[in-house]
C-alpha cells in the first residue's frame, strides 16, 4: 500500500496506525513500516499520584512509543471519564514532558466534535467549551511550540532482546525501567535484529547514551517520593500529588497544590484552591523576569449541569501570586473578545509584583503588561 501511495505521488510522512495504551512493546516494529510511529493514551483522576515505582501514568505510555531515530507524534491523549476534576493539569504535564523527551508532534484528542453554534454539549472529546481545559491549553501549547523546556541531557535506551520484545508482556505496567527513566531524562526503545521479520533494522544506540537491558531495573531509589528531570526544570511529586515547571520563559504549579507554598525562580505561588493549576509565562521572548507581557493562566475544576448540560459551574483560584518582573506593568483581566480593558489593581515591593487571586475575578487569564 505504502509503495503504491508512493507511486501516485503521495509525499508527506505515512502511519501505518498508533500505538495504543496498554500495548506491549511487541506492538512497535509493526508500526516502522511507516515513516513516523504514533501513539494514542488516556491517564484518569490524579495521575500525579501515580508513583512511577509501581504504576505508570499515560505519559509513560507514550514515551515507550519512542523508538530510535523515528519522529514520534501523538496524535490522542486525554483523562477520563469525564470531568475529571483534575483534567485542568494534564495540558501542561503532557506539553512539557513532550519537550522533555524531544516528541515531534503533540495534538490533545479532542477539540471539538460538534457545531460551534450555542454553548455545545458538554463531553470528553470537546474542549472548546469546557472551562477546565481551556483555560491550560493555551499556555501547553505556548510552552510546547515555543520550546520553552528543555529536552532531556540524558537519552536512555532500553534495548530488549528478540525475547524481552516478543515473548514477554514488556511496557510501562511491567517495567519499571521504563517508568523511572522517563521521570529523569527522555526514553527510547532500540529494536533487535529478529530473524523471523527480515526487514526489522537493528537500532543504533546513540553515542552518549545510557543503555538499559533489566526492563526491571528502577533508576530511583526505592524510597523515592519525588522526581526532578536531568535538566532541573520538571520536578513531580507523588506522594504530594503536585508537578511544577521552572524554566525562565514558563514556571507552573498543578495538582494538589492548595495550602502549600510553591517558590520558583521568579514565582510564588500560594493557593488555597485544593486542586488546581496556576502557570506564569513570558508572551514576548525574553524571560519573565525580563519580560513586559506576562500571561497568567489558571485551572481548577469545572462541572457541567446536571443532565451534562452547558453551562458549567467553575471553581475559582484563590489566593496569593509573587511575580519578579521589571516596574511599571500593570493587571489586566482577559474577559471574551472586549476590548475593553479591566485592570486589576496590585502592590509592587521588592521587584516583584503582589496579585490577589480573588473568588470574583470571573476569568482563568490575566495579563501583566
Amino acid at each position: 500500500m505504502i509503495q503504491q501511495l508512493r507511486k501516485i505521488g503521495v509525499k508527506i510522512p505515512i502511519v501505518t496506525t498508533s500505538s495504543w495504551g496498554d500495548d506491549p512493546l511487541s506492538s512497535l516494529p509493526a508500526l516502522l513500516t511507516g515513516d513516523i510511529v504514533d501513539a494514542h493514551a488516556y491517564g484518569g483522576i490524579d495521575e500525579l499520584q501515580k508513583n512511577p515505582l509501581n504504576a505508570p501514568t499515560f505519559v509513560d505510555w507514550m514515551a515507550a512509543a519512542h523508538v530510535i531515530d523515528r519522529p514520534l507524534s501523538v496524535t490522542e491523549w486525554n483523562v477520563s471519564p469525564f470531568p475529571a476534576p483534575d483534567r485542568h493539569a494534564s495540558p501542561l504535564y503532557v506539553a512539557s514532558s513532550a519537550r522533555l523527551q524531544g516528541w515531534d508532534a503533540l495534538m490533545q484528542f479532542a477539540y471539538s466534535q460538534q457545531p460551534f453554534a450555542g454553548g455545545g454539549s458538554p463531553s470528553n472529546w470537546d474542549a472548546f467549551n469546557d472551562p477546565s481545559l481551556l483555560a491550560t491549553l493555551p499556555a501547553a501549547a505556548l510552552l510546547y511550540r515555543r520550546g520553552d523546556v528543555q529536552e532531556a541531557n540524558i537519552t536512555y535506551v532500553f534495548a530488549p532482546t528478540p525475547d524481552q520484545l516478543f515473548n514477554r508482556l514488556t511496557s510501562p505496567t511491567t517495567s519499571v525501567a521504563l517508568r523511572t527513566a522517563v521521570e529523569k531524562g527522555k526514553l527510547v526503545v532500540a529494536m533487535p535484529q529478529t530473524r523471523e521479520l527480515p526487514w526489522l533494522e537493528k537500532s543504533q544506540i546513540p553515542p552518549g547514551a545510557q543503555l538499559i537491558t533489566d526492563p526491571n531495573q528502577s533508576l530511583i531509589k526505592p524510597d523515592a517520593t519525588y522526581a526532578v528531570s536531568d535538566t532541573g526544570e520538571l520536578r513531580r511529586d507523588w506522594a504530594q500529588g503536585t508537578y511544577t515547571i521552572d524554566s525562565p520563559r514558563s514556571q507552573a504549579a498543578m495538582g494538589w497544590i492548595g495550602g502549600k507554598q510553591i517558590n520558583l525562580a521568579d514565582v510564588g505561588i500560594a493557593v488555597t484552591t485544593r486542586n488546581a493549576t496556576v502557570s506564569i509565562q513570558s508572551l514576548d521572548q525574553t524571560n519573565i523576569r525580563e519580560s513586559r507581557s506576562i500571561l497568567i493562566s489558571l485551572g481548577a475544576r469545572a462541572v457541567p449541569e446536571s443532565g451534562n448540560r452547558t453551562p458549567f459551574h467553575s471553581e475559582p483560584v484563590e489566593g496569593r501570586l509573587t511575580i519578579r518582573a521589571g516596574k511599571g506593568l500593570k493587571l489586566y483581566k482577559q474577559v471574551g473578545r472586549a476590548s475593553v480593558q479591566h485592570e486589576i489593581p496590585t502592590s509592587y515591593e521588592n521587584g516583584q509584583y503582589q496579585i490577589n487571586l480573588s473568588p470574583n475575578l470571573g476569568t482563568y487569564w490575566l495579563l501583566l503588561k
